[in-house]
C-alpha cells in the first residue's frame, strides 16, 4: 500500500517526497510516527502540518506551501489523498491527485469532484 509507495518514491533520485497533514504537528507526529515510522520521516523532503498554515484543507495553502518549499511548479506535483477535502485542495492548487481509499472514505464520491 502507501508505505511501499513512499519507500519507492524516497528511493527515486528524481522525486521529492513529503507529507502534508491537516492535523496539528503534535497529533501528526503521534499518528504518523507510529504508522510511517521515524526512519521514513527522516528521509522526506518536506513535512507540513496543519498548524504550519493559516487555512486548512480544502484550501490549497498546505499544498502551495509544499511546492514552494520544494521549489516545484504545481504541474510537477502529484498528491496522494484519501479524503474529499484533500482532493478539493489538490484541485484548487492545480495539482494532479490520486486517491487511496480508506475504510472511512471508501463510500465517498471522489469521481464527482
Amino acid at each position: 500500500g502507501i508505505l511501499r509507495l513512499i519507500d519507492q518514491a524516497i528511493q527515486a533520485q528524481d522525486l521529492a517526497v513529503g507529507i502534508c497533514s491537516a492535523a496539528t504537528r503534535a497529533g501528526f507526529e503521534t499518528v504518523v510516527d507510529a504508522v510511517v515510522g521515524k526512519s521514513r520521516l527522516n528521509k522526506l523532503d518536506v513535512i507540513i502540518a496543519g498548524d504550519d498554515v493559516t487555512a486548512k484543507k480544502p484550501d490549497p495553502m498546505i499544498y502551495n506551501l509544499a511546492a514552494d518549499r520544494l521549489g516545484l511548479s504545481h504541474d510537477k506535483c502529484l498528491i496522494v489523498e484519501d479524503s474529499i477535502v484533500g482532493l478539493t485542495a489538490a484541485n484548487q492548487a492545480n495539482m494532479r491527485c490520486i486517491i487511496t481509499y480508506t475504510s472511512s472514505t471508501e463510500d465517498q464520491d471522489f469521481l464527482g469532484q
